[in-house]
């Protein structure tokens, strides 16, 4: 690409959209491709995790420790935490692991 020399405003010329990324049609659709495979293994992933907090939520809740299981205090706090954030936490965990595993597969 030329550069402008002196006052001169530069202007392109055809033989500079040559130099230019082409991808059109077909490389959105495998960015659209791509957006809905990730969001649809997140979602899995996010009712997987919810579904492992709710078993680990009725395990503490039948032997975990009394303050846990009593309705006044910070029971209920603690577990509408516990509900918010654990999927997400596991979520993030579980894509990491992917993309490790995806980059040491990928090298091999």
């Amino acid at each position: 690409m030329p550069k402008p020399a002196g006052d001169k405003l530069y202007e392109p010329s055809l033989d500079d959209l040559d130099d230019q990324p082409t991808g059109g049609l077909s490389t959105s659709m495998t960015g659209c491709g791509y957006l809905l495979f990730v969001l649809t293994v997140t979602t899995g992933m996010l009712i997987t995790n919810a579904i492992v907090c709710l078993s680990i939520h009725s395990a503490v809740m039948s032997f975990g420790p009394k303050y846990m299981r009593e309705p006044t205090g910070f029971g209920p706090h603690i577990a509408q935490l516990f509900f918010f954030i654990a999927p997400v936490v596991l979520t993030i965990i579980q894509w990491n692991l992917l993309d490790r595993l995806n980059r040491m597969f990928r090298r091999a």
